[in-house]
């Protein structure tokens, strides 16, 4: 049986990896680096695993994640994937049906690319979702089984608590983008409709 590594603080992470602890806490912050939260003041830990992991992958060279918005869809469809890659797309639809056209061609490129989707729904049902996906000509269930997408209805994520607040919504989507990282999915795809 392999013996358990004892988890490193900051200042050994940091030692660990050569970088200043500044650093380690931008990429911890930024979703780059999953860490464990500790104690009473929330201090970080980390798995000497995850941060071989993390340096053998590369991400530690990924541009900032905090990249700024695009302005348009047109815009957004017209860049390449390695800028959408850090990019935050924000989409304002007048009526529920034209929702799935907008988020239709990145949840496709994102599906035949191998990479995972959360979509996050509030006034679309797990059913019309589904509807959606099987309308591409593909099986929903095999999509969902094979970790391609995700269906999420909003009190199960940001609105959990039956009230929103803009900290717990970063926070919720913080811990999803750690953990899609965490399963070896740098680049993935996060949704959420904002109906409430």
């Amino acid at each position: 049986m392999s013996k358990l590594k004892p988890l490193l603080t900051l200042d050994e992470a940091s030692t660990y990896l050569a970088v200043s602890k500044t650093t380690l806490r931008r990429w911890t912050n930024d979703g780059r680096l999953a860490c464990h939260r500790v104690g009473p003041r929330n201090e970080r830990r980390f798995d000497p695993d995850v941060l071989d992991s993390f340096v053998a992958s590369g991400v530690s060279d990924t541009p900032d994640l905090r990249a700024p918005t695009i302005s348009g869809l047109s815009g957004a469809m017209k860049e390449s994937e390695a800028d959408l890659a850090a990019r935050h797309i924000c989409l304002f639809v007048g009526r529920h049906e034209v929702r799935w056209e907008a988020f239709r061609p990145f949840f496709l490129k994102h599906v035949y690319a191998g990479k995972p989707t959360i979509y996050i729904h509030s006034a679309s049902t797990r059913e019309e979702m589904m509807d959606r996906v099987r309308d591409e000509g593909l099986d929903p269930h095999e999509v969902i089984r094979r970790g391609l997408l995700t269906l999420m209805p909003a009190q199960d994520a940001y609105l959990k608590n039956a009230t929103f607040t803009p900290e717990f919504m970063v926070a919720f989507m913080r811990l999803q983008i750690i953990r899609k990282r965490a399963d070896n999915h740098p680049s993935h795809l996060l949704c959420g409709e904002m109906d409430w």
